[in-house]
């Protein structure tokens, strides 16, 4: 174990999720297209290690 439990400073310890109501609202979102994103992925991968390696300058958006 890396520390020992610390109790909370507040003393509100009821449950947040009391409404079940919302889980309706889960099948109203919309479903992403199935789709390949390793080059994508990759390609990120790719700009962050030439970052690191000086090959491709920082430009902050």
């Amino acid at each position: 174990m890396a520390w020992d439990d610390a109790p909370h400073t507040f003393p509100d310890r009821s449950d947040w999720f009391l409404d079940t109501g919302i889980c309706k609202e889960w099948f109203t979102l919309p479903v992403l297209a199935k789709s390949d994103i390793t080059s994508d992925y990759f390609n990120a991968l790719q700009s962050l290690f030439m970052i690191k390696d000086g090959l491709l300058p920082f430009l902050p958006s």
